[in-house]
């Protein structure tokens, strides 16, 4: 006997989270440790010789007796009990010597209220959510637990990639996917469950998805769970790719079309400056006139066709993204244009300039474009321009603004179109080529480019970059 003691002694005094009882089968204490159920201060060395009842509540001594005395007999129980607004596993099992023999009862019980608790939790998102999953179109949605296990799951999708919900109820990340994939969406779930929501895309059975994640929470704003929604974007892959592939190809025109077009260009303007040079003075008033506006005209398709091969090189033949010190791009622009800025006595006033992560060369571009833009439309007042700088979520807004004449709100979008200009060339130079070719650049690095303009009152560019430091641009 006094082994056996010895042998569950050690038991009681490290069993987790609740009580273990042992009893004779006079139903009075061997011993008595742990968190008991509503014991009263008689616990331990101090309970030993009492009856069950010295250290429980009546009603509850009266429950358990029987149980006890059945263990006695060698029948094992095992049930949940509800007791002062908390649930608690209780197990009673008899206790046998080496030969077989019942000489004592042994009674745990656990406090799982929590454990309960979060089960119900779940149990009610999953009523929730359940019709949402069944018929969820083009997709995916499932509920996973704190052990990456998925609780719940349905949607279309399934069938597209030979799945059911019943097989996948109930497996982890690391038993649903292979490895590689297993990692990523455990890092995805994990950070669900920590209260943040990613969108992310993942390639699974030969099918392209759209991923999302975003944490379940109760009336608490507790998380307890979280949710994955999948949508199937493989056709929309393949659409990009394809419309991608034409722009590619348009490109190639371009840039073939107008490389081509530059030796022909080219010697019709040596033989209209060769006439000007030998026969300008054998030609009358009109013959002068009509040679100088062949020779002009030239010179504008030459521009022309150096604006188109810039605009199709944009994507083909840009520099890979590194970190950009603005305020530098800043300066070489002044720099190129010091003579127009003295000429025009432009002033310009600029913020500090943040770092961004882009191709150095066609932010310069950029950047030349709208000062050049804001100085040539400057009216006959001395141009006076404002470079500012203002964080906006993740991206940094970079505007231009000026106090020139401005253009009509309805031809905002057209600005930005190749070889739209609405003031004449006779006006102010350019090509019609510099904002579209801005638009170009500022969208391969992931950012968008506005005009907000008023006629007489000014213009302002605004544009978007992502910081240095951000991969995703």
């Amino acid at each position: 006997m006094e082994e056996y003691e010895r042998r569950y002694r050690t038991l009681i005094e490290h069993f987790p989270n609740g009580a273990v009882a042992i009893v004779d089968e006079d139903l009075r204490y061997l011993t008595l440790g742990g968190d008991p159920i509503a014991v009263d201060a008689t616990t331990g060395e101090a309970a030993e010789g009492k009856p069950l009842g010295a250290a429980l509540p009546d009603d509850l001594a009266a429950e358990l007796r029987p149980r006890y005395a059945a263990a006695l007999d060698g029948a094992e129980s095992a049930y949940e009990l509800e007791y002062d607004g908390r649930t608690y596993e209780v197990r009673i099992v008899p206790v046998r010597d080496e030969s077989g023999e019942v000489f004592a009862a042994l009674g745990t019980s656990q406090d799982v209220t929590k454990h309960r608790e979060y089960e119900r939790r779940l149990e009610e998102s999953e009523r929730r959510y359940r019709t949402l999953i069944e018929h969820f179109p083009n997709g995916a949605v499932a509920l996973f637990d704190e052990d990456l296990r998925y609780q719940i799951a349905g949607g279309k999708l399934l069938d597209g990639i030979d799945a059911t919900a019943d097989a996948i109820v109930g497996q982890t990340v690391w038993e649903r996917y292979p490895e590689d994939l297993a990692e990523r969406m455990a890092e995805k779930f994990r950070e669900a469950l920590d209260g943040a929501a990613q969108s992310f895309e993942i390639e699974f059975h030969g099918r392209h998805l759209q991923a999302y994640t975003l944490p379940i929470e109760d009336e608490a704003g507790n998380t307890f769970a979280g949710m994955i929604m999948v949508q199937d974007v493989t056709e929309r892959k393949k659409y990009e790719r394809r419309l991608e592939e034409s722009n590619e190809r348009l490109e190639q025109f371009a840039y073939a079309a107008s490389h081509d077009l530059q030796e022909p260009l080219r010697m019709v303007s040596s033989y209209l400056r060769l006439i000007e040079q030998r026969y300008a003075d054998e030609l009358d008033e009109d013959g002068r006139e009509f040679l100088d506006f062949a020779v002009d005209g030239a010179d504008r398709m030459r521009e022309m066709i150096e604006g188109l091969l810039e605009y199709s090189r944009v994507e083909t033949r840009g520099d890979p993204f590194e970190p950009v010190d603005l305020d530098d791009v800043l300066a070489d622009v002044r720099d190129d244009l010091q003579v127009k800025i003295a000429e025009s006595d432009a002033e310009i006033t600029a913020d500090p300039l943040p770092a961004v992560r882009g191709d150095r060369g066609q932010l310069r571009q950029v950047l030349q474009n709208l000062l050049d833009n804001a100085i040539e439309y400057s009216g006959d007042e001395p141009p006076r321009i404002d470079v500012e700088a203002e964080r906006d979520g993740r991206l940094w807004e970079i505007s231009v603004s000026d106090e020139g004449i401005g253009i009509d709100p309805d031809d905002a979008d057209r600005v930005f179109e190749v070889f739209q200009r609405l003031h004449s060339h006779e006006e102010h130079e350019g090509t019609g080529i510099g904002l579209a070719l801005c638009r170009r650049i500022v969208e391969r690095h992931g950012g968008e480019i506005e005009i907000d303009s008023e006629p007489g009152d000014g213009t302002s560019i605004t544009f978007t970059l992502p910081p240095a430091g951000d991969d995703r641009a």
